[in-house]
């Protein structure tokens, strides 16, 4: 009873003298799971909502537009079960340059479908007014970046064109305003027809009902812009799952059997399928797109942060060697004794899991927001968190625990004389500098004191560096990346832009934690030091500066090494993505300084958190004679 009591005491003793530590190993737990699963999630909520639609709005699988396509509809649906198609939609549609805007970059889009026919495809949703009840009353396309907007009761009159032959003057009314689930782009959506000219996109969408179509289409071009769409059966549909490699190997087999058929050869119509709709295929493609970004963010954030909650915890472990000792002389196991320290971490990485299920919806809430200002996406309700969050917070909590474990274990495996012996101080050696005579000689003491202390510890310094080179090298990727979006804003990225923006946030957030974690247990280690400069007389600013100086050689070290070590990883960065609008060429020339002061800005900013500490040293408890 009394030993279990001892290991409890020691137990509760260790997370009451290092709450701080504790909160801020939480902290990277917080900025890492938070921004990771954040990222994560964005593709998966994005993939969601094009999912449902595509069930839910009953979004075609084929459409085939040519010739005689009452001929090809009499043969699919004759084929039904070898084709495995579960229903046809007729329609008929055409685009027409406009000729009111003197260029050729816009066309309308003329399209008559069955309003009456329940079961027909690509739903549209009615945003305003009513459908269609006369020949010369139309619904039309809710308004984007290039698509008019039309008010209801509206008076329309255009002159229509089928390629370049002038149909003649038509006129309709408004009379209500619709969602069509395959036009999701605000903007650019172009012309279906590539002979239709010049890069047209579409101003204008007007839909009539198609049992108006003789009234208003005399019988040749009815012939010309028939259209069908054609929906697949549930078992090639259930793979679809926001465009899966699966879906798209069952397309290519089912397109390829469509194309054998006479009627769709003798007519040499087109066959095109769900990756040939710009708008659907355009948001899966920028989603995977920014996918693809965040999963190398992702990886590189869990690495950092795994890095710095192992440094600090090898710190800790190296300060409870006395409490270890005597817990082994107690007759604990090693397994036993290690697991405080995993106790220890586990506690600090459930509080910062827990905290950052907000940031975590907030960083996905606000990508996907930005995803809507480009595509009009169905709306669907997300879990407060993703299956990434999940994911993300395992991968990190299970690394450090694992390498806590095995540390502890291992140092527990000494004898406990060899734990409760402190480790002689290191013995100074020259260093690389002071054989520069001329400007070592012209140095003062504290100048010389704080070199020295620099490369004297060696493990320190390797890994003071190389988490600054880290911090580093995330600050300038995002900036980068801001740069090569403010540069192509033209092209519609809004969703990247705030990610960068984000990326910034949390690499600068990420950066002032690593320097204070580092500070913090530079200051714990050397409270005796510290105490001692105190006791000699030293000013507050004399002994925050002996300390400070270290870390800020450390830090500009580690960001003059984190440029390059950035320019290289957005090289591969940009190299995997393979998207013109990725490059060096868009990153501006101040971006390069930019990056390794702003890393430097929050280490500032970090010891100035930690001053208190310094100056408030208790000089009595600190100046003890070891035990």
């Amino acid at each position: 009873m009394v030993i279990k009591k001892a290991y409890l005491k020691s137990t509760a003793r260790l997370f009451k003298k290092h709450i701080v530590r504790l909160l801020s190993i939480a902290a990277i737990f917080v900025v890492t799971v938070a921004l990771d699963s954040g990222l994560g999630d964005v593709e998966t909520d994005i993939k969601k909502s094009i999912n449902a639609s595509y069930h839910e709005d009953e979004i075609h699988d084929f459409v085939i537009r040519g010739y005689g396509i009452e001929d090809i509809k009499n043969e699919i649906d004759k084929e039904k079960g070898n084709l495995d198609v579960a229903k046809t939609d007729l329609f008929y549609t055409f685009d027409s340059p406009d000729k009111r805007i003197n260029t050729d970059r816009f066309a309308k889009r003329i399209i008559y479908r069955d309003f009456s026919n329940e079961n027909s495809l690509d739903h549209l949703t009615l945003l305003a007014g009513h459908l269609p009840t006369s020949a010369n009353e139309i619904v039309v396309e809710r308004e984007t970046v290039d698509i008019i907007n039309h008010r209801l009761n509206e008076d329309i009159s255009y002159e229509a064109w089928f390629y370049d032959v002038p149909i003649g003057t038509i006129s309709a009314t408004v009379v209500g305003i619709v969602k069509n689930p395959t036009m999701v782009a605000m903007r650019n959506d172009p012309s279906d027809y590539v002979e239709t000219g010049k890069n047209q996109q579409i101003d204008d969408v007007f839909y009539y009902d198609i049992k108006y179509i003789d009234e208003n289409v005399d019988p040749t071009l009815k012939s010309l812009t028939g259209a069908l769409n054609i929906k697949l059966t549930d078992p090639i549909r259930k793979t679809f799952k926001g465009y899966s490699n699966k879906y798209e190997s069952q397309i290519k087999a089912t397109r390829s059997k469509i194309e054998e058929l006479g009627s769709v050869k003798t007519s040499q119509a087109k066959v095109l399928s769900l990756y040939e709709n710009f708008s659907l295929y355009s948001l899966n493609s920028y989603a995977a797109k920014v996918g693809n970004i965040a999963l190398i963010f992702i990886i590189f954030f869990i690495l950092i942060a795994i890095l710095v909650i192992y440094s600090t915890m090898s710190r800790l472990l190296d300060e409870q060697r006395s409490s270890t000792a005597t817990l082994k002389t107690l007759g604990y196991s090693n397994l036993a004794i290690g697991m405080r320290f995993v106790i220890f971490g586990l506690v600090a990485g459930i509080i910062g899991i827990a905290i950052s299920v907000a940031p975590a919806r907030l960083v996905t809430s606000v990508i996907i927001n930005a995803f809507t200002i480009q595509y009009a996406m169905k709306a669907i309700t997300f879990p407060v968190v993703g299956s990434f969050f999940f994911i993300m917070a395992g991968i990190v909590l299970v690394s450090s625990l694992t390498l806590i474990l095995i540390k502890s274990i291992k140092m527990a495996d000494a004898k406990p004389v060899e734990l409760l012996t402190h480790k002689a101080p290191k013995v100074g050696k020259m260093i690389l500098l002071e054989r520069c005579k001329k400007l070592w000689n012209k140095m003062s003491f504290k100048f010389k004191s704080t070199w020295r202390n620099v490369f004297l510890f060696k493990a320190r310094l390797l890994m003071t560096v190389l988490s600054i080179v880290a911090s580093t090298i995330l600050v300038y990727a995002s900036f980068s990346l801001l740069d090569c979006t403010i540069a192509n804003r033209d092209k519609g990225l809004d969703a990247l832009f705030f990610i960068s923006l984000i990326l910034i946030v949390f690499s600068g957030a990420l950066c002032a934690l690593v320097v204070y974690n580092i500070t913090n247990i530079n200051i714990s280690e050397r409270t005796r030091e510290i105490a001692t400069l105190m006791v000699s007389g030293y000013t507050d600013q004399e002994v925050t500066g002996y300390v400070f100086r270290e870390i800020y050689i450390l830090t500009i070290m580690g960001a003059i090494l984190g440029l390059p070590a950035g320019v290289g990883f957005m090289a591969f960065v940009y190299h995997y993505i393979d998207a013109p609008i990725l490059a060096f060429k868009f990153v501006n020339w101040w971006t390069y300084l930019l990056a390794p002061v702003v890393t430097c800005l929050f280490a500032v900013l970090a010891t100035f958190l930690l001053r208190r500490k310094i100056i408030k040293t208790d000089m009595n408890e600190s100046l003890k004679v070891l035990e």
